[in-house]
């Protein structure tokens, strides 16, 4: 004959809140920035969320990217307000298929 499974109590898990500084080398959190992925060079660009200073390659931030849409993270040396050539075409053309997507999706 089995017996009950007992119930086990679960302390809730705290979430982690730390996200360095709040400002590092004149950027923002929260602050859009265009940007060069550290692994493969294609362009980014979204709102910052945590910066990381203690990087054996350098002083990076971890980024919501608009274009690769996912968190990335870049260098900080080569973030810009402006941006870069080709920049603007990519993320105009982004944000038309992620559009189309939720068309798509909605008319199903």
């Amino acid at each position: 004959m089995a017996g009950t499974k007992k119930k086990v109590k679960r302390k809730p898990t705290k979430v982690a809140t730390d996200t360095g500084p709040s400002e590092y080398e004149g950027f923002k959190l929260e602050q859009k920035v265009w940007f060069s992925l550290w692994y493969d060079g294609r362009v980014g660009y979204g709102t910052i969320k945590k910066f990381y200073t203690e990087c054996p390659e350098g002083p990076a931030a971890s980024v919501w990217d608009e274009i690769n849409h996912g968190y990335r993270s870049g260098l900080i040396s080569t973030f810009s307000i402006d941006p870069p050539k080709g920049g603007a075409r990519k993320l105009a053309a982004s944000k038309s298929k992620q559009a189309r997507a939720l068309a798509k999706e909605k008319n199903k």
